[in-house]
């Protein structure tokens, strides 16, 4: 954050946020240390979030009228806040951001594989309840948990994010989507590309 935008909050603000992050900074380490009170951790993320949603989303709404300075103040706060709640749950859900699961022809050894040239990374096999099935002559995945699951491939990258508006370009007709997929038996979180609803 530049200092600039910390100026900008009013103290008052900046007073509460940092009591509310030094309360979450501590549950965090409780729980990453001894892995105990993790309902304490998801607790005081969510009402972090919930505060920064609720002053965003209520603006200048207040008991005795408008108050536009309130909303720019939730402006600043959330422009700061935001990014660092979604790094945040980023992380407790293993760092879905720098994940990508392909089928198709994005898939390695396929027609498509050359758009990921740029984005290095490591490749392995998981699996995803649902159905791959050709729609307009491409291969389009669907969740379905009723079903066999169906082998795919993650791309594990740190660079992906700066990648996703071109990959996203690229994928027109598709939704980029968190979803679940396994691997060895054990559940992760990644981005792919599934049918839209049209």
């Amino acid at each position: 954050m530049t200092q600039q935008l910390y100026d900008d909050i009013p103290s008052d603000v900046r007073e509460r946020a940092a009591s509310a992050h030094d309360e979450f900074k501590g549950a965090w380490a409780r729980w990453r240390d001894t892995g105990a009170r993790g309902r304490e951790v998801l607790r005081k993320l969510s009402r972090a979030i919930y505060v920064v949603r609720g002053n965003f989303k209520h603006g200048e709404k207040t008991r005795v009228g408008p108050d536009p300075r309130r909303t720019e103040r939730n402006r600043k706060v959330a422009k700061v806040a935001l990014p660092v709640l979604e790094d945040v749950i980023d992380f407790l859900m293993g760092r879905p951001s720098r994940k990508l699961v392909v089928y198709g022809t994005l898939s390695p050894g396929q027609p498509n594989n050359s758009v990921l040239d740029d984005v290095a990374g490591r490749w392995s096999q998981v699996t995803l309840a649902g159905l791959v099935s050709e729609e307009e002559g491409l291969p389009v995945f669907r969740y379905n948990t009723r079903v066999e699951r169906v082998e795919v491939d993650l791309l594990v990258s740190k660079d992906l994010a700066q990648h996703w508006q071109r990959l996203d370009d690229f994928d027109r007709g598709y939704e980029r989507q968190l979803g679940l997929y396994w691997q060895d038996g054990i559940p992760g979180v990644a981005n792919i590309y599934v049918g839209s609803e049209r």
